[in-house]
């Protein structure tokens, strides 16, 4: 564990451990070996003869396909998330990490969950000036999100944006069409939504 703040509070790490953690049965391993997701490193599950990842982009199975599952050693100590953090916290913060990976490889200087996760991602240019202000959502229903979005409370200043994976749009076209009247039905702001591709061109607009 190369965390020295954990290493130096053993007791309170334990709890956490156990808190979003648990073992993984030797049942799930073949041969002694876990498959994973090579997409998001999360366990895979078997169907019949067939592995699927639980992450629903279908990048996952698309991935999987093509290059097979990743396997590692199972021992009595291997550990895995929890289905709730996987569902609600791992998973959904797939995409935030991997935008705030890209964005770092487009030049522009970007922090990650600032503020205590006040929004996802903060994007300034090679001058520091603040340019987006991003959160990353992975709702299937537009309805759903429109109705449960934050504000960007201390981000009024900047260019606010939703940005959703590109596989929601592809599944239904109409999901910004649906968003924006979900919005102004309850009179609430219509913040700007685009998807991830969408923001990426964006950024190379602003170059």
């Amino acid at each position: 564990m190369n965390y020295p703040t954990l290493q130096t509070h053993p007791v309170a790490t334990k709890q956490l451990i156990d808190f979003f953690y648990e073992n993984i049965s030797p049942l799930h391993a073949e041969k002694g070996k876990l498959a994973l997701c090579p997409v998001t490193g999360i366990r895979l599950r078997k169907h019949g003869a067939h592995w699927h990842s639980e992450f629903r982009d279908p990048i996952a199975e698309r991935t999987l396909r093509q290059q097979g599952p990743k396997w590692v050693d199972h021992t009595p100590s291997t550990l895995e998330l929890k289905r709730p953090v996987r569902t609600f916290w791992a998973l959904p913060g797939w995409h935030e990490i991997d935008l705030y990976k890209r964005i770092k490889n487009q030049g522009y200087a970007v922090t990650l969950w600032p503020n205590y996760d006040a929004v996802d991602l903060v994007v300034k240019d090679s001058s520091s000036q603040v340019l987006f202000a991003i959160d990353v959502k992975d709702y299937l229903s537009p309805t759903r999100l429109a109705n449960m979005l934050k504000r960007f409370k201390n981000y009024r200043q900047h260019k606010t944006l939703v940005v959703i994976p590109d596989y929601l749009e592809q599944r239904l076209p109409s999901y910004r069409t649906i968003f924006e009247k979900a919005r102004r039905a309850d009179l609430k702001t219509v913040p700007m939504l685009t998807t991830i591709s969408g923001f990426l061109n964006m950024l190379e607009g602003e170059s």
